[in-house]
């Protein structure tokens, strides 16, 4: 084989490969990195004490053996984006420049590659007043963010548990019951939360929009006004913020953090729904609006519009505030349209997954959790509790949070709430409602029913006799919502005969209509002109305690054979339906119920009005019987009283008084079951299954009318 012409040439290498002769990358100096600053000093860079600097956030290359840059510090800095995409080199990163003789400057001018620094600079950092508010919320839930709950049923507990044992000092905790371990804030050093998809980057047009929805507060005046109502009559019942916060937030002038900006806007949220709040519905002016007098929905989807924005960028990381935040737009945020009509069990179920997330649910939680008290841990846990029961039963769903799985003792922990009366007292009627819960599951069958105490025992063993009245008055509608449901007929239950198949149980029938006027007498005082003492506030289970009561009413009116009954529940159908037309002006689903009972009110007007236009003959004279037969009693009654005492006499023409006045609502049409002749074109189905969904907890309320109002 003939030798080859072609030259060979060696190129001395180094230990990973590299060519010697190639010239290295500049970077910049350590000083210039820590500031974020561009590096203009080459290789005459100053010694800097690296001990100053996490490793983590500099991971350095080391050099080559044999090489000429052994003498430098080569180091490369990279930054990882908040959405977690590749990283974006620095200025000094990109440049391949090699470092200029000492005392020459660079002849490209200072303001190269600035455009791109400082689009960099405003993705890699907020504007610095929204940084201040963040940092102060960052600092305060370090502990509890990096603090997950891994049960020990998941796979990758064996390979913690693994890990922990070589640990000192562990950076793990177990529970008391031993189902699982908390992983502490050491396992996480120098982790950070992954950018949840859909959430806003902190990028500078991101960042405005986050301090504008920071800036939708009442003004001081009216917030003055809305924190009374909400600390007066919301928070002794549902202590969903913390006394500490409620404390910072008191003041309506001063400066707040972020976090404390957001508990501003919800509580002012949850306390423009009360009446009483109706002049004081305003927003700090701005640029492009002023404070003028808002609808109560304009209030409330403005502030609602800037507290979404807030969350959904993430102005705090803490999940405790964010627990706390979504509870209560699970109890006071009000849907505009159908489609939003599952929002506000889609926010509990948040609330619920973070604090299973953290594991709030067991007893451990607070122990492992730094800087979270143990008493305000129970509380929290006590109200997701609470509020599962509300929401199995206002929006038809499975409760997700079970006394099965949590080694909480719930009666001890409500025994403990002593300082909080009217809290422990909700919390006493939530018991009930977790029993009432069991006879709407899909197996239970038969009638069935769940013992009510008298309320007043109730109040007496919370010791809240001594509470407000308004509170008390309150909870009485709770209660009594409860007792409507407290007892549920089956579909498979039959009477003795066919003629008596309409009629409920007699039990039932006594519970839920004594209750359902009862909640009607609660509201009528409360929205009345002259309020009394015992008046109530309009927490969320209000509207529903009046709905429950129009299904009662409306079954009586729809089943009844007698004409009297009839009568008596459509008048009171009536009422109930202008009630809920008062409160759907703040409250969602009181107005579509008001919605839906006027058009039933409307049909079976106009199919009365057909009725005694087409039979007018056979109805007058019913009407003129039924007009002899009381001017016969009436010619009685007057020769009775004739012949008694003065003092008597005017008693009974007193009760004689209010007879009329409960039978002046029966007209020639009570005779007449309105229902039996309604047009054919209304749709009767839909309006029994819509209505029978308020008795009937298993199920979703039924949302196929039209939206009211749009």
């Amino acid at each position: 084989m003939p030798a080859s012409t072609s030259k060979v040439k060696f190129i001395a290498s180094e230990a990973d490969g590299r060519p010697v002769k190639r010239r290295q990358v500049q970077h910049a100096c350590l000083s210039c990195r820590k500031r974020k600053k561009r590096c203009i000093h080459g290789a005459n860079a100053p010694d800097v004490d690296t001990s100053t600097v996490d490793p983590s956030e500099s991971p350095q290359i080391q050099p080559r053996p044999g090489s000429q840059s052994q003498q430098e510090d080569i180091q490369f800095h990279s930054h990882t984006t908040e959405d977690g995409h590749s990283p974006l080199p620095t200025a000094a990163a990109q440049s391949t420049r090699s470092p200029l003789p000492q005392g020459q400057p660079r002849l490209e001018p200072e303001s190269h590659l600035g455009q791109q620094r400082q689009q960099q600079q405003a993705l890699q950092s907020p504007p610095a007043s929204l940084s201040t508010n963040l940092d102060a919320s960052q600092e305060r839930d370090e502990n509890v963010l990096a603090s997950t709950f891994v049960g020990d049923m998941a796979p990758e507990s064996i390979f913690i548990h693994a890990a922990n044992e070589s640990a000192e000092p562990p950076s793990l905790g177990r529970t008391r019951s031993g189902l699982g371990i908390w992983t502490r804030r050491s396992s996480f050093r120098n982790t950070r939360p992954p950018h949840q998809p859909g959430h806003f980057a902190l990028s500078s047009q991101h960042a405005t929009i986050v301090q504008e929805s920071l800036a939708v507060i009442p003004p001081p005046a009216e917030y003055e006004h809305l924190y009374r109502v909400y600390t007066e009559r919301i928070h002794p019942i549902l202590p969903i913020v913390t006394e500490p916060d409620l404390f910072a937030i008191r003041d309506p002038g001063a400066s707040l953090s972020a976090r404390l900006t957001l508990f501003k806007q919800t509580i002012s949220l949850a306390a423009s729904l009360d009446l009483s709040s109706r002049p004081h519905l305003r927003l700090a002016p701005t640029s492009t609006a002023s404070s003028l007098l808002l609808q109560p929905r304009d209030f409330h989807h403005r502030l609602a519009s800037a507290v979404f924005t807030s969350i959904n960028a993430d102005v705090f990381t803490d999940r405790i505030d964010r627990i706390r935040v979504l509870l209560l737009l699970f109890l006071f945020y009000q849907p505009r349209h159908a489609s939003e009509r599952d929002t506000c069990p889609l926010l509990f179920s948040q609330a619920v997954h973070y604090s299973q997330t953290l594991g709030i649910h067991l007893r451990g939680f607070a122990k492992e959790a730094g800087g979270v008290d143990g008493r305000e841990a129970e509380t929290l846990f006590l109200l997701l509790w609470a509020l599962d029961g509300i929401s199995a039963a206002f929006n038809g769903r499975p409760a997700i949070m079970h006394e099965r799985d949590t080694d909480f003792d719930v009666d001890a922990c409500i025994e403990r709430q002593a300082k909080r009366p009217a809290f422990r007292l909700f919390l006493r009627l939530a018991h009930k409602l977790q029993q009432v819960i069991c006879l709407y599951r899909p197996h239970a069958e038969g009638l069935a029913s769940v013992d009510m105490p008298v309320y007043e025992s109730m109040i007496l063993d919370a010791g809240a006799g001594r509470a407000a009245s308004t509170l008390l008055a309150t909870l009485e509608v709770f209660y009594h919502a409860i007792t409507i449901l407290s007892c549920r007929k089956s579909p498979k239950v039959t009477h003795r005969g066919l003629s008596h198949a309409h009629l409920p149980d007699p039990d039932a029938n006594a519970r839920r209509s004594l209750s359902a006027d009862r909640i009607i007498d609660s509201v009528v005082a409360a929205i009345s002109p002259q309020q009394t003492s015992d008046g109530i506030c309009l927490l969320p289970f209000v509207p529903y305690g009046l709905a429950l009561s129009l299904s009662v009413n409306y079954l009586k009116m729809r089943s009844s054979k007698i004409p009297m009954y009839r009568s008596r529940a459509k008048d009171r159908f009536r009422e109930i339906v202008g009630l809920l037309q008062t409160l759907g002006e703040v409250y969602a689903s009181a107005s579509f119920n008001a919605e839906l009972g006027t058009a039933i009110l409307q049909e079976l007007d106009k199919t009365a009005k057909g009725l005694a236009s087409s039979n007018g003959v056979s109805m007058q004279s019913k009407s003129q019987e039924h007009a002899n037969g009381n001017g016969d009693l009436e010619k009685e009654d007057r020769r009775t009283r004739d012949t008694m005492p003065a003092d008597e006499g005017h008693r009974l023409a007193a009760t004689a008084c209010d007879v009329a006045v409960s039978t002046k609502g029966i007209s020639t049409d009570m005779y007449v079951d309105l229902f039996m002749h309604l047009d054919p074109e209304f749709d009767l189905n839909a309006v029994d299954a819509a209505l029978g969904a308020n008795l009937e907890m298993g199920l979703p309320q039924t949302w196929a009318m039209q939206w009211p109002g749009l």
